[in-house]
Parts: C-alpha cells; structure tokens; sequence
C-alpha cells in the first residue's frame, strides 16, 4: 500500500487553494462512506512522484495524518491547462466490502502470436485503462488483453476483455475501443516479394 503525507487544511475555496499551492503543495479532499468530506494538503513533490508510476487510479493510498490513516483511491486529478502541474486532487474513501468503480491498467499481452503483427503491423492502443466495477478484495493490479489470433483491422472492445472474477465492466452506454491492429503503411510488392525470396534462396 502507498503511503502519503497529508494536512488538514482550513481554508475552503480559490483563495485557500492559491495559499495552499503557495507553499509547495497541491489542495485535496477526501470524500466518500459515511464520514463528512475533509479538505487536505499534499506535499508537490510527493504526489507528483506517485504520479511517475503506472496506475495511478488503480492503487490504493493510505493517507497518514499524526497517528490517522485512512484507505483512498484517486477519484479525479485537476491540472494546469499549460504546465499539466496538478492543482487538485479528490479522494474517496474506501469500503472493503462494498463494489467501487475503479479504472485499472491494461497490459497487452501475446504480440508473438498475433498474424498481423508479426507480418509487420502496428499495434494501435486507444487506451491503457478500462473501467470497471469491484470490491476492493477483488480488485487487480492490472488486466491483460490477450492479442493472440488477431490480424489486420481487428479492433479489441472493451466488452471482448476476459475481466477477473469479481469484476465487472463499467461501460456508460458504449462499447469502448481499446485497442486496433493496424496494416503497415507500404506493403512489400509481389515482385519485391519473389526477389526477397530468390536472394535468400540463392
């Protein structure tokens, strides 16, 4: 589990949140269960390190205030429009029983036994994250999508990934695109084709 450093902060609205970021560190708040929100403060430089690992909304942080912990996940990341610095970060509480939604990584598994990679294609990823529904007991670290058997133009739904059990895909209405296998962009001719063969026969 993941540890982070927090502060109480007092100052609710735009002006709290500029006296915060003015000292070096990003206005949060924590949300969710059946406790009130609290309004926090993360050191810059510490978030912005966890935010150099994969996953960001898919680990779990047990926030440390004095001898106070309490289980969060990431539930939503503000950044500057200009400088991608973030400005605020919402946490929400974690029930261990109860099903939350999560967005967890995807990893890609298998190029060697896809026909269209292996004859030159390009894996198109569309996104490294599907979003799904779990308990927290339940919940992987990552999902892996299986590209065996896929050739040219094939396209990977987000309802075709094989998920965990215990884990449900969140879907909002639409099938998500996760990823297509893309033809190379010049295809070797017949005669460059013949060529290649007679050179390496001879």
């Amino acid at each position: 589990m993941n540890m982070l450093q927090v502060q109480t902060r007092v100052h609710a609205g735009t002006g709290g949140a500029r006296a915060v970021r003015r000292i070096g560190a990003i206005p949060a708040i924590l949300y969710g269960g059946n406790d009130k929100p609290e309004m926090l403060s993360i050191e810059e430089c510490l978030f912005i390190r966890e935010l150099g690992k994969p996953g960001i909304f898919s680990r779990i942080f047990s926030l440390v205030e004095g001898k106070k912990k309490q289980d969060a996940l990431v539930r939503d990341i503000q950044f500057h429009p200009v400088t991608s610095t973030p400005l605020h970060v919402d946490f929400v509480r974690i029930d261990k029983e109860r099903a939350i939604t999560v967005k967890i990584s995807v990893v890609y598994i298998n190029e060697e036994a896809s026909p269209g990679l292996k004859s030159g294609g390009v894996l198109n990823v569309v996104s490294h994250e599907i979003e799904v529904s779990c308990a927290l007991k339940d919940m992987p670290e990552s999902i892996s999508v299986d590209l065996s058997g896929l050739n040219f133009h094939d396209t990977i739904h987000a309802h075709e990934v094989v998920l965990p059990k215990g884990v449900s895909l969140v879907t909002h209405g639409r099938d998500q695109v996760m990823a297509t296998i893309v033809a190379p962009t010049l295809m070797p001719s017949a005669s460059e084709t013949t060529s290649a063969e007679q050179e390496s026969s001879s």
